[in-house]
């Protein structure tokens, strides 16, 4: 039997072995080319260039551009903006004034973290103690959201957080 013939030994046309298979080759090539854009890296975002601010790294972990900033001699905090691919100017605004009058944002957090603080019974003391980790700017659709992230003592190894609704912490809690 040579191979242009089915088990009968009838000729099978050239026609019916390429129609034959075309739809579940069509049916593989749609899974398969949904199943790549599913997990296939994606290209890597750049660092981006702010004219006024500089260089925002972008971080895979976080999925967010990065603005590290030092405040006073010993104290540095994070403020992290979301894009697509590149910084959200919404969100870049946003960071910029907390940026620009720190101060202003830290004494809101003073204030919200002691009036916490009696929230936790047993735990003010690593209430009060808090300070900024990250200002983290999610959303572009909401720029004035997001949440924010704090340091806390050695020995607590909970992550500690509020949300930040309408440019005002709310919210404290953790996790661990």
């Amino acid at each position: 039997m040579n191979s242009n013939s089915n088990s009968s030994g009838r000729e099978v046309s050239a026609a019916y072995r390429r129609r034959c298979p075309a739809p579940l080759n069509k049916a593989l090539g749609i899974m398969f080319g949904v199943l790549k854009k599913i997990f296939a890296p994606q290209p890597a975002k750049a660092d981006f260039i702010d004219p006024s601010w500089g260089i925002m790294r972008f971080s895979v972990d976080e999925d967010m551009w990065e603005i590290p900033f030092r405040l006073g001699d010993s104290q540095e905090a994070i403020i992290r903006i979301s894009g697509e691919s590149e910084p959200d100017p919404q969100l870049v605004a946003h960071a910029k004034d907390v940026a620009h009058d720190f101060a202003l944002f830290e004494a809101k957090i003073r204030t919200f973290l002691s009036s916490e603080a009696h929230r936790f019974k047993g735990e003010e003391v690593i209430v009060s103690g808090l300070t900024v980790e990250s200002l983290n700017l999610f959303w572009p659709a909401r720029p004035n959201d997001g949440m924010v992230y704090f340091n806390s003592r050695p020995d607590d190894l909970r992550i500690w957080r509020c949300d930040y609704v309408g440019r005002q912490p709310e919210k404290l809690g953790y996790d661990s």
